[in-house]
């Protein structure tokens, strides 16, 4: 049974889209599947960004100068995105491959 359809874009880039059964077949698989949800708070404050040309000769024109940035809080996630939590952000999303 075929799963997925490959296409090349008008651009030349590979495009894989599912097929109706596949996709269903990928819903039914991840859906058993955990992930690990886990997040972490990353509080509100400045940080250094960029680089100083003083201390780094090697730095990119674009990294200079160096400036104070402020973030608010946000949340990030504890671990890497695996490939089952691309995976089920596509099939979400109805994103092509």
């Amino acid at each position: 049974m075929e799963q997925q359809r490959r296409g090349i874009s008008k651009k030349g880039i590979i495009v894989i889209e599912w097929t109706a059964a596949g996709k269903q077949l990928a819903q039914e698989r991840v859906a058993k599947w955990k992930t690990k949800d886990e997040m972490v708070l990353i509080p509100a404050g400045e940080f250094a960004m960029g680089s100083d040309k003083k201390k780094d000769r090697l730095a990119y024109r674009s990294e200079i100068p160096q400036r104070a940035v402020y973030l608010d809080p946000f949340l990030i996630g504890k671990y890497e995105v695996t490939a089952l939590e691309y995976l089920k952000f596509v099939l979400a999303t109805d994103r092509l491959l």
